[in-house]
């Protein structure tokens, strides 16, 4: 598929996430932002859009892409993929976070005062996503798959707890928000997680492990974001206009 600067980020990536490797390289926030043209994302980061376009080419010539098609996924497909290797992953690594982050700051943080900061925003995205994670697994996602098998196997959609899927949809965009800025800002006062001469193995370990869990994060927010959410709002519109 060919694309031009006024495809905007989450256009790209749904329709091929080799796409997500050059945004990721240039630092362009293809989920929480993924609805700007390419065009002005690129402007706002001094980058030629031609340039990334041209990236993108090559970058579709790859065959070490991965193959997985979200957008054709059914909802809860779509639903056990994120909780299965995006969820499971989160829950997996917090701990792991956990001992590195106080280590790291008891051992480094007189000569790194930064780390202070990248401590609390840790701690902030942590205690958010256990929480998000609860209420997607516990409240929007128990729905979406109730609509998805009505879809396949017929019926009625009745009961709707909390007005339209729209509401719950709307809080968890903005608690993807609040996760993508806390990570940016730690971005910004670590330059890039760059890892100092003196750092210890920990030291190194966590700052690798923070830019792993952000690359995950970036994924598992397109996902929900741009493909997702909107099918489940699709999804609802049509089955409340069959009822």
């Amino acid at each position: 598929m060919e694309y031009t600067k006024n495809n905007t980020l989450s256009e790209i990536v749904r329709q091929d996430f080799r796409a997500s490797r050059v945004f990721e390289k240039h630092g362009l926030d293809f989920c929480c932002n993924g609805k700007r043209a390419l065009e002005a994302a690129c402007a706002e980061k001094g980058l030629d859009s031609e340039t990334i376009l041209t990236e993108l080419k090559e970058e579709m010539k790859s065959d070490n892409a991965t193959d997985e098609k979200f957008e054709g996924m059914e909802l809860d497909e779509l639903v056990n993929h994120i909780v299965t290797r995006h969820h499971g992953y989160i829950k997996g690594i917090l701990p792991l976070l956990n001992k590195f982050s106080d280590k790291v700051l008891n051992a480094h943080g007189k000569n790194h005062p930064e780390l202070t900061r990248v401590s609390e925003l840790y701690h902030q995205v942590e205690a958010e996503l256990t929480s998000h994670m609860f209420k997607e697994e516990n409240v929007l996602f128990p729905f979406i798959v109730r609509m998805s098998e009505i879809k396949k196997n017929g019926g009625k959609l009745t009961s709707i707890p909390f007005g339209s899927v729209r509401n719950p949809i709307s809080q968890m965009e903005a608690e993807h928000d609040s996760a993508g800025s806390a990570f940016h800002e730690m971005r910004e006062i670590t330059d890039n997680f760059r890892v100092p001469a003196d750092a210890c193995n920990t030291f190194k370990s966590y700052y690798e492990e923070l830019n792993n869990f952000e690359m995950d994060l970036h994924k598992h927010i397109h996902l929900e974001n741009n493909i997702l959410h909107p099918k489940a709002i699709e999804t609802e519109e049509v089955l409340l206009t069959s009822n």
